[in-house]
């Protein structure tokens, strides 16, 4: 006899880490909190979008990236989102070239709706959903 799957709780998505992004699980978890995705506004896949569902959403040249950019000034793990309490916070992780926010240099920083990140010579912008993730689609 199978034994009953652990349940995760609106009320513990706070502690408990999100799933891995993609699955029917985390659009759960996430139903109730801001959506936030990335859409590359310039450079190589322009138009394309990535949805943040993750804790942390990395950024980078290599395919295990959450955000894979094809773009040669972009370092292998350049940056990554992380969501806290409903925030979002950019990071660069010690890329060669920096990491650009609104055409400032930055180490750490919140993100807003409509901020323009550059990574090499790509830039994305950051698009917030104060609805939340639709948990009842693909």
């Amino acid at each position: 006899m199978d034994k009953p799957k652990p349940s995760v709780k609106i009320e513990d998505v706070k502690t408990h880490p999100m799933p891995i992004r993609g699955t029917r699980d985390t659009k759960k978890l996430a139903a109730k909190q801001r959506a936030a995705k990335l859409v590359i506004i310039r450079g190589k896949n322009a138009g394309k979008e990535f949805s943040c569902y993750s804790q942390a959403t990395f950024i980078g040249r290599v395919r295990d990236n959450h955000v894979t950019l094809r773009d040669m000034s972009a370092s292998r793990r350049h940056a990554r989102i992380e969501r806290r309490e409903g925030d979002f916070i950019l990071e660069d992780l010690d890329s060669t070239n920096g990491t650009i926010l609104n055409k400032k240099t930055v180490t750490r920083e919140m993100l807003h709706h409509g901020d323009k990140i550059q990574i090499g010579e790509t830039v994305l912008q950051f698009i917030v959903d104060e609805k939340g993730w639709d948990s009842t689609k693909g």
